[in-house]
C-alpha cells in the first residue's frame, strides 16, 4: 500500500481493538512479484509501523483468497500506557486456520 490515508484515519481512531483485513509485513506475497512491496498492497509502510508502535497483536485469521494473494484478518490491541512506557513489544499473534 501506498499513501497517508490510513495514517489518517488510524489518528482518528479512538478504540481499544483494531481490526484490519489485508496483506502485512510477513504476510504477503510481495517478494514474488515484480513491483509489489514486502510490506503488501493493503496497507503502507508508515502504517504497519504506527499500527505496531500503538497497538499489540492479538489474532490472525487466515481468509479465502485468490491466487497469490494473502489477506488475511488481523486483530490489534491498544497497547497500555505501562506497555508504551515500557518500550516492550509483547508477542501476540494467535494463527488460526493453518
Amino acid at each position: 500500500g501506498q499513501g497517508a490515508f490510513g495514517l489518517e484515519c488510524l489518528e482518528a481512531f479512538e478504540g481499544e481493538t483494531l481490526l484490519l483485513v489485508g496483506e502485512w509485513q510477513g504476510r504477503t506475497y510481495g517478494g514474488y512479484m515484480p513491483g509489489l512491496g514486502q510490506h503488501g498492497q493493503s496497507f503502507s509502510q508508515e502504517f504497519q509501523a504506527e499500527v505496531a508502535s500503538l497497538f499489540v497483536e492479538e489474532a490472525v485469521l487466515r481468509l479465502p483468497n485468490w491466487p497469490l494473494f494473502a489477506d488475511v484478518l488481523m486483530v490489534f490491541r491498544r497497547k497500555s500506557l505501562q506497555e508504551l512506557m515500557s518500550g516492550a513489544d509483547p508477542v501476540g499473534g494467535i494463527v488460526e486456520g493453518e
